[in-house]
């Protein structure tokens, strides 16, 4: 299957091309308020410090995972890395996924975003596409169903998980997981360096100007650890899969603020080749 016709046929696909993360925490309160059967609505932000980290005033800092239930449908997507925090709108249309969804509804409202591996279109419609182990654990907040069958459906990113394992018996895939805490060995002091530093290198790149110049500051300076700063600029980042999900592997705070920088380094060069732009980044 040709990988044009396999995007068009994903059980879900982002409702909101190009900006990711970013545009969900803009536009999701009018998504929102549609009065979904979601219980429910949820603000454009997400800043409110909801995951725990321990700030402390010591070297290691350990930021306890979330409360993630023991088995999660999973739901495997080609270049879609879901960060805690984010928010990641899809529109569901096969037959499983739409089964799926409303047994997250009927339950816990968790689902593990899984990104696809490289090769996975032949074995797309079975239980063994191959997927990274490493998932970004998601709550359904909002789901608005259509009159064509489909429905539209807002995850807000919750921590991340490991797969352990998978169980038969489900039209989509039911997997063990095992909730990943974040860590930082750093002392405050360089949490601080690494912080300034991110955000000047985001302020100097082309990502810091344009029309999304404002919400980026708004990010850039809230109240958030360096963990979730890190976390809630990657779930948005101009870039493939792989990069994002090397990102949401990374468990040491230090290194994934690292990555991160130098990741962003490496889009404002290829930003001097609009060639390479518009033939390599791929979006949420």
């Amino acid at each position: 299957m040709a990988r044009g016709s396999t995007s068009a046929a994903a059980g879900a696909r982002s409702a909101w091309h190009g900006l990711g993360a970013l545009a969900a925490w803009v536009v999701v309160r009018g998504v929102a308020e549609r009065r979904s059967t979601a219980d429910q609505a949820v603000g454009p932000l997400d800043l409110s410090g909801g995951f725990g980290e321990q700030q402390g005033s010591g070297k290691h800092v350990t930021i306890p995972p979330c409360d993630i239930p023991a088995w999660v449908p999973v739901f495997p997507l080609p270049e879609s890395v879901l960060f805690p925090r984010q928010f990641l709108p899809l529109h569901v249309f096969e037959p499983r996924y739409l089964a799926m969804v409303e047994d997250v509804l009927a339950g816990s409202r968790c689902i593990a975003v899984a990104l696809l591996k490289p090769r996975y279109e032949p074995h797309y419609f079975t239980h063994h596409a191959p997927i990274h182990s490493i998932v970004g654990v998601g709550r359904m907040v909002a789901v608005e169903r259509r009159s064509d069958g489909c429905c539209d459906i807002l995850l807000r990113g919750e921590g991340r998980a490991q797969l352990l394992g998978e169980t038969n018996g489900r039209p989509y895939r039911l997997g063990r997981l095992r909730a990943l805490a974040s860590r930082c060995h750093r002392s405050p002091a360089a949490r601080a360096r690494l912080r300034r530093e991110l955000i000047t290198t985001i302020l100097e790149s082309p990502l810091g100007r344009g029309s999304l110049c404002a919400h980026i500051e708004e990010a850039l300076e809230a109240p958030v650890s360096l963990g979730d700063l890190c976390d809630l600029i990657a779930g948005w980042l101009p870039v493939a899969g792989s990069r994002r999900q090397e990102l949401l592997a990374e468990l040491d705070v230090g290194r994934r603020a690292g990555r991160l920088i130098r990741l962003i380094r490496s889009i404002e060069l290829r930003c001097r080749c609009p060639h390479e732009l518009r033939t390599r980044w791929h979006f949420n």
